[in-house]
């Protein structure tokens, strides 16, 4: 799989300084096994870039790799690895690398003393674009504030600069039209935001593992098109809301999913395979559910998770979902209902699920258990 790098008309236009790493390609485009599934050097991959081929079951190595080479004690890397470092972190989304390594630049470029003397000799680059490169990684971080730092810093030295200004604004209007305060969405190293247009290429990195796609239930996607034709359709839905969780190191790693029916909550997560058995799932379901207290006025929430999905069964057990034992209807009978939330009756547990399969336009039924009381 390719990265995948749709983005808004209007967020491309402020970001064309970064254009040149983000390749537009299908989110099927190249397969995770695309160099027969041997070792690659993040060195070696210039050729790699140029033709796509990095897949996304060497996507994690190569983070790995870049970070050990741009660590302290590690030698320090030419002008040139650092720009093919730059090209590759962005190609990958890797944005929090991608903003540090903007910022390795950033001090060559303004003659850091201790950096230029490292660096002397070294080709100048765009500050301009350095800077707009690094506040989009941030924005993309949710890193709103730390965003905005960096093109405060640069338009103190070109207070009139139109793509300086312009990225400003648009960066700022983003944060404001943030629905909720950053602290509600922030668990460290943990943030969740709103999930967009722009989280397409991200999206498309961690969903290549197909049984993401299995266990949720969700759409097997074959296209840029088809993805945010699913994104829209999501959004038109009353009470539906979905979340990219984010991690402060490794940036984008999976999605959370709510909906909620008259206070009643509904919901599912999935991470990348890369991300998943480190407890990153119930803590972003954790945060998203206090979010849905404060935002959404939901009182109680479920949750179904197939039989055989152990790890997600002990994630309930972690977040304090009880299971509940109604079976369902075949041909979905391998899948179990969790509940959180106030003390109810078992009859009337099994009147609000009903209500609430129903709410959604579910294809599960639960089968007969009760009937209703006599009065």
């Amino acid at each position: 799989m390719a990265t995948a790098s749709l983005v808004p008309a209007s967020e491309r236009n402020q970001v064309s300084s970064a254009s040149a790493y983000q390749q537009t390609a299908e989110l099927n485009a190249v397969s995770a096994m695309s160099t027969g599934g041997r070792a690659v050097n993040w060195l070696q991959t210039a050729d790699m870039l140029a033709q796509n081929q990095i897949g996304a079951g060497q996507r994690l190595e190569l983070m790995l790799q870049m970070r050990q080479a741009l660590a302290p004690e590690s030698p320090v890397l030419s002008q040139a690895q650092l720009l093919l470092a730059s090209d590759l972190a962005g190609y990958l989304s890797d944005w929090p690398l991608l903003a540090s390594i903007c910022g390795k630049l950033l001090e060559i470029n303004r003659g850091d003393s201790k950096t230029a003397e490292t660096y002397s000799g070294a080709e100048g680059l765009n500050t301009n674009e350095l800077c707009i490169k690094q506040s989009y990684c941030l924005e993309q971080m949710g890193l709103y504030s730390e965003a905005l730092a960096v093109l405060e810093n640069q338009l103190l030295a070109r207070p009139f600069d139109p793509e300086l200004i312009t990225n400003y604004e648009y960066c700022k209007s983003q944060w404001q039209q943030l629905p909720f305060a950053l602290t509600d969405l922030q668990d460290d190293p943990l943030m969740l935001l709103p999930l967009t247009e722009q989280h397409l290429e991200n999206f498309s990195w961690q969903y290549a593992d197909s049984r993401i796609r299995k266990l949720c239930n969700l759409p097997k996607f074959t296209s840029n098109e088809q993805w945010l034709q699913w994104l829209d359709s999501c959004r038109q839905e009353r009470g539906l809301y979905l979340f990219a969780v984010m991690h402060i190191e490794w940036g984008f790693i999976g999605s959370v999913s709510l909906e909620v029916y008259q206070g009643v909550g509904f919901f599912y997560y999935w991470l990348g395979a890369d991300f998943q058995g480190q407890g990153y799932g119930p803590k972003a379901v954790a945060r998203l559910l206090t979010l849905a207290q404060r935002y959404f006025a939901q009182d109680c929430c479920y949750a179904k998770v197939y039989h055989h999905n152990v790890p997600s069964q002990k994630a309930m057990a972690k977040l304090g979902f009880t299971p509940l034992d109604f079976k369902i209807k075949p041909p979905f009978a391998n899948e179990i209902f969790y509940y959180l939330g106030p003390e109810k009756s078992q009859w009337d547990l099994y009147r609000e699920l009903n209500w609430l399969l129903q709410a959604q336009d579910s294809e599960l039924e639960l089968e007969e258990k009760y009937f209703a009381p006599c009065k």
